[in-house]
Parts: structure tokens; C-alpha cells; sequence
């Protein structure tokens, strides 16, 4: 199957291969695509109309959370799934059950196993809702992306255009995304490099990462 894939992908006229992160590009010219020119063209999102900064205070009223609360939000769609690290932020919640309350979106209740010994997560289903997205990614102290393997996650765009700072691991092309004080990318798979970057952004309170 391998070798049949390879003669689909590289016969007939040349080709130019495009992917959305510099990982990506760099492992296509390492594999038998690298015969082809490998370029990086960005994923965009819409930040004019759906996913721009909308007033924190109003949103947090809108959705019943408090002023002073301390809020960690994450996306969980697929969370059954290891290589999106669910495994980190249920630990994380109960790292700092005492310190923020942790916001998932996208969660499907056939993981509810997963929530066991928690007592500040709070879960909500998938939305269709743009809006409703941007609310929660604004009025959020920190978005949080655990995966242990990530391409160029347009979820980190959608949060860092609401104004969200951004934690994650150094998988993929996370690192890329998390330039210029936007965020932190820490050791992937390390709990402890990852619990202290959510606490960091947490005490920072809007200063500069």
C-alpha cells in the first residue's frame, strides 16, 4: 500500500506541495515529496467579523462566571482520542482544583470517566455557534492545547485573535504559532512544564508573556 501511494503521489506532471506549518513543509522535503518543491502557506481564520476580542466583562456575565474567577478553557472534541493529551488537562484541573475552574468545550459524554476525582471542570457539548466560541475563547484567562501531535491547530488562531494566550506543547507546529510573546510551548508530555506555563499566564493578569 505504501509503495502504491508513492507512484499515485508522484507520478504524471510536477507538483508543488503546500502545507499550513514549516513542520509539516520540513517533513515533506524529507520524504519521497521532497523531490517536489515544499511550501508553507498559512491557515487563516476570519478575524474581522467572527473571532476578534469582544468585551471580557460582558461575556462573563453573559455565561454566569465571575470577575475574579480564574478561567482555563480547552477544545475536547476528540478527546478518546491519546494524541490530544486529554490526559494533561484533567491532571492540570486537579493540579489547580483550588486555583481556576477549567472550561471544555466540545465534550462528549461518553468520556465522562476521564473526569473522575475532578471538582472544577465544567463541561459543555459541541457548538455550531461562532459567536458563541468567541465569547468563551475572550472571556478565558488561558486557552490550553495538549496535543501530542498538532499540524498548525487553527483553535490556537481563533483564541490568540479573541486576545487569549495560548499554552501548549512543542509538537508539530504548535511552536511556530506561539511566537512573540503569544504564548508558551513547553516540553511535550511534561505535566510539570505544563502546569507552570498555565500558572504563569494565570498570575500575569494581561501583562506581556
Amino acid at each position: 500500500m505504501w509503495k502504491r501511494k508513492k507512484e499515485l503521489f508522484t507520478k504524471d506532471a510536477e507538483k508543488v506541495i503546500v502545507t499550513p506549518s514549516d513542520w509539516l513543509t520540513n517533513e515533506a522535503r524529507k520524504s519521497f515529496l521532497g523531490k517536489y518543491e515544499c511550501i508553507t502557506i498559512r491557515n487563516g481564520i476570519d478575524v474581522k467579523d467572527i473571532f476578534y476580542p469582544r468585551g471580557k466583562a460582558e461575556c462573563r456575565r453573559k455565561y454566569g462566571y465571575s470577575q475574579d474567577e480564574k478561567l482555563i478553557l480547552g477544545i475536547a472534541v476528540g478527546y478518546d482520542d491519546e494524541r490530544k493529551g486529554a490526559k494533561y488537562i484533567i491532571q492540570l484541573a486537579k493540579n489547580l482544583a483550588d486555583e481556576a475552574k477549567v472550561i471544555l468545550i466540545g465534550w462528549n459524554e461518553k468520556n465522562n470517566q476521564m473526569l473522575e476525582g475532578t471538582t472544577n471542570v465544567i463541561t459543555l457539548p459541541s457548538t455550531s455557534s461562532t459567536d458563541m466560541l468567541a465569547e468563551y475563547y475572550t472571556m478565558a484567562d488561558v486557552f490550553v492545547l495538549p496535543s501530542l501531535a498538532e499540524n498548525y491547530a487553527t483553535v490556537t488562531l481563533e483564541a490568540m485573535a479573541c486576545g487569549t494566550p495560548v499554552v501548549g506543547f512543542r509538537a508539530g507546529g504548535i511552536p511556530e504559532q506561539l511566537t512573540g510573546h503569544k504564548g508558551i510551548a513547553v516540553e511535550t508530555g511534561s505535566q510539570q512544564a505544563f502546569d507552570a506555563a498555565v500558572r504563569r499566564v494565570l498570575t500575569k493578569s494581561g501583562e506581556s508573556l
